[in-house]
């Protein structure tokens, strides 16, 4: 665990960065859920994680479970609005910007279909405010970009992309096509 967590803080700067202090943090709990262990250490750093979690997921902003497969040499950039579910799997040396979230399908409280986590490959980049949903594979080397939704397996390498922004009036005069509904009132259409 001490080799890992050393990986966690040389990759993400020190042990002063958000990201680092997550991962410190996940590493912990995940060996004081470890099964054979036991004992004043375990009841120790169990203590230990129970209130770093409060630090983690309201100050720092991750909400990132001990359940959570996380590869090594995972860097998070960027903190605040990172979620991710508690059975996901990230391989290892993946890019996470702020605001991603990496979750299910679904809700199985209201009956409706369930999809099992998302799997993570390794070498994955995260755009800002990326959204993962169900049961999807990524594949090695994808990079997914800033406001992407997924919610269908990605094969390996490939880049997926959110629409692009559109401009729907200029300031001061209305865009091409516009002009007659200009004088009708604001633009409504999306």
């Amino acid at each position: 665990m001490l080799e890992v967590i050393k990986e966690d803080i040389a990759v993400n700067g020190s042990l002063l960065t958000p990201g680092t202090q997550m991962l410190v943090h996940l590493r912990l709990g995940q060996w004081a859920a470890a099964p054979e262990r036991s004992g004043a250490s375990h009841a120790i750093v169990e203590v230990l994680y129970r209130l770093g979690y409060f630090y983690v997921r309201n100050v720092i902003g991750f909400e990132v479970p001990r359940t959570v497969s996380m590869g090594r040499k995972v860097k998070f950039v960027h903190q605040h609005g990172v979620t991710v579910h508690p059975l996901a799997q990230i391989g290892d040396e993946c890019l996470v910007r702020h605001n991603v979230t990496i979750g299910l399908r679904g809700d199985p409280s209201d009956g409706t279909r369930q999809f099992p986590p998302p799997r993570i490959g390794r070498r994955v980049q995260f755009g800002v405010g990326t959204t993962v949903l169900g049961g999807v594979v990524i594949g090695d080397y994808a990079v997914l970009g800033a406001h992407a939704v997924v919610a269908t397996d990605v094969p390996d390498g490939a880049s997926v992309v959110a629409p692009p922004a559109r401009v729907l009036r200029l300031r001061g005069r209305a865009s091409e096509g516009d002009a007659a509904s200009a004088a009708e009132g604001p633009i409504t259409h999306a």
